[in-house]
Parts: C-alpha cells; sequence; structure tokens
C-alpha cells in the first residue's frame, strides 16, 4: 500500500492547494514545506538501491557503455548492484549521434554526476516559477513518471530540461545555439524534430517570414540526416518498431496508440472477454469525454503570447511520443503542455487532468517493480489501466481543443484584417 498512499497524498496535497487563493501566505508557506520533498525522495530511491543492491540509472549505464564500446570495441562493464555484463553491442536504438560520440569515461560515476547536475537543474528552476506555480512543478517532481525518468537516468532527460529551460524562462526566441541543440537532440532521438515543426507553424501564424525561412532550413537538415542514417544505417533491427524507430511494448509501463492497440490484441485486460471491456471503457470514455468539454475551453487570447507560442513548441513532439508505445518515463513531457494550458481549465478540470501523473506507467500505483512487464487480469488492475488510458485520451484531446481554438482565432484575425 506504500506507494499507493504515497500518491493518494500527493493528489490530496493538489487537491487542497487548487483551493488555496494565490495571494494567501499559506500558498508560500506550504510551498516551503514541500520544496525538500524531491531531494528527499531522490535521496530515498538512491539510498534503498545502494542498500538493497536494485538497479539504478539503468539506462544511462547502458547508453554509456555503448560510448565506450565506440572507442574501444572490447570494452567490458558489469551493470552496478547486477551481475549482468552489458556487451558490446552496434545500436541501442537511436539516431546517427550514438555512432559518434566516444569516451572512456566510467558509466556509473557519470551516472551519477548526471542525476546530481539534474537534480541541481531543476531546483535552480524552480526557485526561478512564480509562488503560486511552484506546488505545480514540486508535486511533479515526486510523480511516478518522473520518479520513472530520475531512476532510469534515460537520455530524455537532456530532451525534457531543454524543454523545461524554455518553459519556465518563457524563452520563445529560438537562437542558433538552440537550433544546434534540436538538431544534435534530434539525431540522437527523432520525435525531437517535432518542436523544428512547432516553431514553423508559430512563425507562420505570426507571419515572421524569416524566422519560418530558418525553422524550415532546418526541418530539411535534420529529415535529411535522419534519411541517411537510416539507408546507411546496418545496425541490427529491434523487433518492434516503425519505420526504424524503436519502441517501447510493455502494457504495465508503456502507453501511447500504438501501445494500446497491441496490448488490445496481446494482452488479456480484465477476468472479461476484450472487447466487451474495450467496449465498456469506449462507453465511459465519451461520457466523461462530453462532461469535460460541456463548457469547451476558453479564448486563448486570455494568456500570454509566450505560452501560446511554447504551446505550439511542444505540441508536435508529445504528439509524436503520444503515439509510439512509449516507456512511461516519456510521459514527462505532456506536463509541459498540461502546465502551459493550465489556466484554461476549471478546477475540476486541473483536478482529472493532472490525476493522469500519478496512475502512468500503471505499476508505479500498484506498488510492483519499476522493471514489471507483465499484466495480471484483476478487477483493480483492470480499472486502473482503464482509468489511466480515459485520462490520457481526454488529455490529447484537450490538446487539439485548444490548438483548434487556436486556429479559430487565426483565422477570424484573418478575415478581420481582409475586411
Amino acid at each position: 500500500m506504500s506507494s499507493f498512499l504515497f500518491n493518494l497524498n500527493l493528489f490530496f496535497v493538489f487537491y487542497s492547494l487548487l483551493n488555496i487563493d494565490s495571494n494567501d501566505i499559506k500558498i508560500k508557506n506550504t510551498n516551503r514545506l514541500l520544496l525538500p520533498l524531491p531531494l528527499f525522495s531522490y535521496g530515498l530511491i538512491s539510498f534503498n538501491a545502494f542498500h538493497n543492491k536494485n538497479l539504478l540509472f539503468y539506462d544511462n549505464q547502458l547508453l554509456f557503455t555503448l560510448f565506450n564500446c565506440n572507442k574501444s570495441y572490447d570494452f567490458q562493464y558489469f551493470q552496478r548492484f547486477s551481475l549482468e555484463q552489458l556487451s558490446c553491442r552496434s545500436s541501442v536504438g537511436f539516431g546517427m549521434v550514438e555512432r559518434i560520440i566516444t569516451t572512456d569515461l566510467s558509466p556509473w560515476n557519470t551516472s551519477i554526476f548526471i542525476a546530481i547536475c539534474f537534480v541541481s537543474f531543476i531546483y535552480f528552476l524552480i526557485f526561478q516559477v512564480e509562488s503560486n506555480e511552484k506546488f505545480l512543478f514540486i508535486l511533479f517532481f515526486v510523480s511516478p513518471p518522473f520518479l520513472f525518468l530520475f531512476t532510469s537516468l534515460n537520455s530524455d532527460i537532456f530532451f525534457f530540461s531543454h524543454l523545461l529551460y524554455l518553459v519556465i524562462k518563457r524563452k520563445t526566441h529560438i537562437t542558433k545555439i538552440d537550433y544546434l541543440i534540436i538538431t544534435i537532440l534530434s539525431q540522437l532521438k527523432i520525435f525531437y524534430l517535432g518542436i523544428l515543426f512547432g516553431i514553423a507553424l508559430f512563425k507562420f501564424i505570426k507571419k515572421d517570414t524569416k524566422e519560418l525561412i530558418i525553422s524550415f532550413f532546418f526541418i530539411i537538415l535534420n529529415s535529411l540526416l535522419f534519411i541517411y542514417d537510416f539507408l546507411t544505417n546496418t545496425r541490427s533491427s529491434y523487433q518492434n518498431e516503425i519505420f526504424g524507430v524503436p519502441y517501447v511494448y510493455a502494457p504495465m509501463n508503456t502507453f501511447g496508440l500504438v501501445a494500446d492497440i497491441r496490448t488490445f490484441y496481446d494482452v488479456q485486460l480484465s477476468i472479461i472477454e476484450n472487447s466487451k471491456f474495450i467496449l465498456f471503457v469506449s462507453i465511459i470514455f465519451m461520457i466523461i469525454f462530453f462532461m469535460f468539454i460541456k463548457n469547451n475551453f476558453p479564448s486563448f487570447n486570455e494568456i500570454t503570447n509566450d505560452k501560446l507560442a511554447l504551446f505550439l513548441y511542444i505540441l508536435p513532439t508529445c504528439l509524436i511520443i503520444n503515439f509510439f508505445g512509449n516507456a512511461g518515463y516519456k510521459f514527462v513531457f505532456n506536463f509541459l503542455l498540461v502546465y502551459l494550458i493550465f489556466e484554461l481549465l476549471n478546477s475540476y478540470q486541473k483536478l482529472y487532468i493532472f490525476s493522469v501523473f500519478f496512475v502512468i506507467p500503471i505499476y508505479s500505483i500498484l506498488n510492483l517493480v519499476n522493471d514489471h512487464t507483465l499484466f495480471t487480469p484483476s478487477l483493480l488492475n483492470s480499472f486502473v489501466w482503464m482509468y489511466s488510458r480515459i485520462v490520457f485520451y481526454i488529455l490529447n484531446l484537450s490538446f487539439f481543443i485548444v490548438l483548434f481554438n487556436i486556429f479559430r482565432q487565426y483565422l477570424n484575425s484573418f478575415k478581420s484584417n481582409l475586411e
């Protein structure tokens, strides 16, 4: 029950803080009390890993093993807290950057250094956030998908850190350095190409021809690099992939359209027959959806222009992520969009939408180990799976509603100018 009660408490704190006036002195005092929570959680996770000899920072150890193997193919490394030897392989499923980088750094020591830098970075950014919004970030930084990201130390932390910095600093002007960062990261993982399409979309709406040309240049450049890597890639293929892009498939710790379709056909989701269960889920989904959008979203004119820009920048990346079957730690990217549209939601919508971060990946709410990949059909497991998927698709539909309102306002403005 420990994991369930922890997440339930987080949810209760979130609900309580939603009902506090942002100018109330209580919000500042609560922020002071909550501030040590992420550091305490990460420290406890690390201590338990040391004490119980659990895997920690396994994805980063795998990545830096590859970088060492790029320099010397006879490199040998035993993953910390495990007897498993990480042998040299030609690929871990990333883009051409994984073949270019070579190091002779210890995967474990490098992982510890990156983890410390990452935690320091998010605390630096927390202090940049407005007082009435701090609790959103603090509670998110101890949510299951973020803890999953921290314990694996997947390379997605570099992608997320870049976007998190843009959002918190309200940085809408994309510099040449930003384009260079995006190019490097997108050649490590292709989903980051989405930010270039988002930038181009915003520049098109704002009729900024110069910046639109620059964004298109980098879209073409990165696309050509990806095509070149795809055509010249002699690395071993993966069992689960689309157009050469591997994806995770494990019903307990994944999300995404592809994963859910695969789950429907391959996994007995409940103690009743699959099609009946999915029909039941679909009916509930439609009821909740119509209740959720009953009053629709307010006009996007109610929020600042920089939030509108950042929403469009990040949306394509999140939609690409949400399409594939992705490991739960990738779900952290959705928080950035939720934060940007947060003030458009009423209190019930805020509560409902934010709850998704406590049930994806679903193994966390069920208190299972983080490498759990099997789905045991039961009423509890089926209910958690059903709830997580309903909220997930409501979340994506809310993004499309906001996008629709943006285009509607753009078209209305365009018609007004013609008149």
